[in-house]
């Protein structure tokens, strides 16, 4: 996720941009929603992601 964050002010498609910027977002949110569960439960899971 860092790698794709560090490049994103390289991207000049304003609607590629703003659709990384989304799944970036998205992906901040699961990634802080697993390590917080993944404490909790000390388990490990698997986070699946697809586009339609």
């Amino acid at each position: 996720m860092a790698a794709h964050e560090a490049v994103l002010d390289r991207v000049d498609d304003p609607e590629v941009r703003e659709t990384a910027e989304v799944f970036l977002k998205v992906m901040r949110f699961e990634a802080e929603e697993w390590e917080q569960e993944a404490d909790e439960s000390r388990r490990s899971d698997t986070l699946f992601f697809w586009c339609a």
